[in-house]
């Protein structure tokens, strides 16, 4: 009985605070994209977590956008700093595990993607869809 309500209490806590998505399929635009991700929820604030198998190209001006729209609407070379996309973070390294928090004024369920994108040269790298919640 007490390993019941104590997995149970498990259950409801990490629904509460943990993963809210995760995965390990990016939608490759320009460039390959590989390795886990997950969004996460940490007191109260989101986060954007690489695993330690992330990988892609390294490129000059890598930058982490959320998007309106779904990876199938954005085009290799869409400008995502100037269609509505809000900048979440510089991409701290091409590889390796990493972690961003999102901006705390953004609704994470207001945005269909998470895209990895080079504002120098407005080339998308790729990126992922983000489930919807409601």
């Amino acid at each position: 009985m007490k390993t019941t309500v104590l997995t149970l209490l498990l259950i409801v806590m990490t629904n509460a605070e943990g993963i809210a998505q995760k995965g390990n399929q990016w939608v490759d635009k320009v460039y390959s994209i590989r390795g886990n991700w997950s969004v996460q929820k940490e007191n109260k604030e989101m986060y954007f977590v690489l695993g330690g198998d992330f990988y892609t190209l390294a490129g000059p001006d890598l930058k982490l956008y959320l998007s309106q729209k779904e990876m199938s609407e954005i085009n290799n070379r869409d400008a995502i700093d100037k269609e509505g996309g809000v900048y979440v973070a510089s991409l701290k390294s091409n590889k390796g595990a990493q972690k961003y928090k999102f901006p705390p004024e953004v609704n994470i369920a207001d945005y269909k993607s998470l895209v990895i994108h080079c504002q120098k040269f407005s080339v998308v790298w790729g990126g992922i869809d983000l489930m919807d919640e409601e």
